[in-house]
């Protein structure tokens, strides 16, 4: 059942981005998708073109760092952490998990830890306590 969602959810991406190709978060999303599914070439260029148009964007470096990690890329998955820190503007604490979960797959144990940190007093701040 879970891979029909997928498989449904890639047809609505693929029509949305024909929509209106110039929407970076169908691309993202499409990149996330296509990540799940171990398509990594379709993935980087999903999330590629999501870079291009919106290149200060955080949360799509992110998914460009995770997409590389998986694919086995740690020199470019930290440069894309880099890039998704520096563009950082601390108003989505769900922007710290994602970067918490990255540094924890590329083993950077206490940057990851910082990130947790960061994403559970975020969240405690607006009265969802995590734990």
């Amino acid at each position: 059942m879970f891979q029909d969602l997928k498989q449904e959810a890639e047809g609505e991406l693929v029509a949305a981005a024909k929509l209106d190709p110039e929407e970076a978060f169908i691309h993202l999303r499409l990149g996330e998708l296509w990540g799940a599914k171990e398509k990594w070439a379709e993935a980087v260029e999903a999330l590629k073109k999501a870079e291009d148009l919106a290149p200060f964007e955080a949360v799509t470096h992110a998914a460009l760092d995770e997409t590389f990690c998986l694919m086995g890329k740690r020199a470019t998955a930290m440069a894309e952490l880099k890039k998704a820190e520096r563009f950082d503007t601390g108003t989505d604490v769900g922007l710290n998990l994602a970067l918490a979960e990255a540094y924890a797959l590329l083993d950077e144990v206490p940057l990851a830890v910082k990130n947790y940190r960061t994403f559970i007093k975020g969240a405690d701040h607006v009265g969802c306590n995590p734990l």
